[in-house]
């Protein structure tokens, strides 16, 4: 697993292949429980089969993952918003919910990880 986003709470942003697949994902991942569990998959019917991809935060606050070497978008975040951000902030929090803002305002309240376990 690669840490994309690296946060000191139990929670990293990483970009990873499971076992030895060729596939790559980008996720959430539980620091706490062994092996390093993923505990949410953002492009988990749309893996990205080359290693060129590409995260990206638009000014509308929506989060972007593009296959680089294709050019396709294989996943990407919902904003119902259409208000432009000047400098979108994506931040992980310890609740596990991935907000995009900016000056400290929620404009987009992309994940909330559901479970019937606690975390």
């Amino acid at each position: 697993m690669k840490p994309l986003y690296r946060h000191k709470k139990p929670l990293n942003l990483v970009s990873f292949a499971p076992g030895k697949s060729m596939n790559l994902y980008v996720g959430i991942w539980y620091k706490k429980i062994p092996n390093q569990t993923v505990v949410w998959v953002a492009n988990r019917n749309t893996p990205l089969t080359h290693t060129s991809g590409e995260l990206t935060l638009t000014v509308q606050g929506v989060l972007i993952l593009r296959d680089a070497s294709k050019g396709n978008v294989v996943w990407s975040s919902a904003n119902s918003s259409k208000t432009r951000v000047k400098n979108p902030i994506g931040q992980l929090l310890d609740t596990g919910n991935f907000i995009i803002h900016e000056e400290g305002e929620a404009i987009n309240k992309m994940l909330d990880i559901m479970f019937n376990c606690r975390l």
